[in-house]
């Protein structure tokens, strides 16, 4: 599998394209769309915050409060 990122300005920033190329849509390319989707079903729901010396991914449902001041998130 040969996996290549180009740079477009054509495409918007929160909405990536993934195109998938093969010789033919076999079971094996099938599958490997199916994780594309499933990856950005499941990132819709999550969000990462960089606390000190950490990044911590939580899910959107389990949050209650965030505390954030420009670009930090405080503790307390």
């Amino acid at each position: 599998m040969k996996i290549v990122f180009q740079i477009s300005t054509e495409v918007p920033d929160e909405q990536p394209m993934v195109i998938v190329r093969a010789k033919e849509n076999s079971l094996e390319t099938q599958r490997l769309m199916a994780y594309i989707r499933q990856y950005q079903s499941e990132t819709a729901n999550l969000v990462t915050v960089k606390a000190e010396d950490e990044i911590i991914v939580l899910k959107v449902e389990t949050i209650i409060l965030l505390d954030v001041v420009d670009d930090e998130l405080l503790n307390g």
